[in-house]
């Protein structure tokens, strides 16, 4: 059975080497003004009253589905997020009601008044539920003979994508909370912020069944000017 979802096409990018949550080849990592964000041992850290973005990377042969959620809530009403093989999308909204506006996140704390509950427990947490397209094997008859012989070909679900953005127009950096021990952190929860045009539109995929979890816990820096900006030419990366 196929399932309808949707795929982002605005804001692909090729995927960088940063720290992110991975699994089966699919990473997660958050971004602040397109720059990927160091992870902490267990957590991101990010200032407070940010509106961010998630990073999902696809370094598979086979395009995966994304579904999302944030504080516990789905990030989409409407299906789930396409990512590309060997691709990747930058997420920036809730998509609720519409395909083309919604609102950003933001990382407030939990005494904001847009807070739904300041007590839940999910509030920080990121889940992406990971599912990748079915492989299929082709089928071929030759002539004058009874017998089928299967071939080992991928069959992928091919859409168009008409507002792609180079990656050369974007800085990739790090916002780097772990190159201090003066980072006190605390914890916080996404609302809705400022608004986002980004676009989706439908397409069809047939999934297995299998689903893998990426996670991430958001939390927010209370000294934020030990913030500082880097150049991933410039780091270490840690694979």
């Amino acid at each position: 059975m196929k399932k309808i979802i949707f795929l982002i096409c605005l804001f692909l990018v090729v995927p960088v080497s940063v720290m992110a949550v991975s699994v089966q080849d699919v990473s997660m990592s958050v971004l602040i003004d397109k720059h990927p964000v160091r992870e902490l041992s267990e957590s991101v850290a990010i200032p407070f009253d940010s509106e961010y973005e998630l990073r999902i990377a696809n370094n598979t042969n086979r395009d995966c589905t994304v579904s999302l959620t944030i504080d516990g809530s789905k990030v989409s009403m409407l299906g789930d997020f396409v990512v590309r093989a060997n691709d990747s999308i930058d997420l920036e909204r809730f998509l609720d009601k519409s395909l083309t506006k919604g609102k950003r996140f933001k990382f407030v704390r939990l005494n904001h008044p847009d807070v739904d509950d300041s007590n839940r427990n999910e509030n920080g947490n990121i889940v992406a539920e990971i599912r990748f397209e079915k492989q299929y094997h082709e089928i071929m008859r030759f002539p004058h003979s009874q017998d089928y012989f299967y071939l080992d070909a991928d069959i992928y679900v091919t859409t168009e994508c008409n507002a792609n953005i180079p990656a050369s127009e974007w800085e990739a950096g790090i916002t780097d909370c772990s190159a201090t021990t003066d980072c006190s952190t605390s914890p916080g929860a996404t609302i809705g912020g400022g608004n986002s045009f980004q676009e989706f539109y439908r397409t069809e995929i047939d999934l297995e069944n299998e689903s893998y979890q990426l996670k991430l816990k958001l939390v927010g820096i209370e000294n934020q000017e030990i913030i500082s900006y880097g150049y991933l030419d410039d780091l270490e990366i840690i694979p």
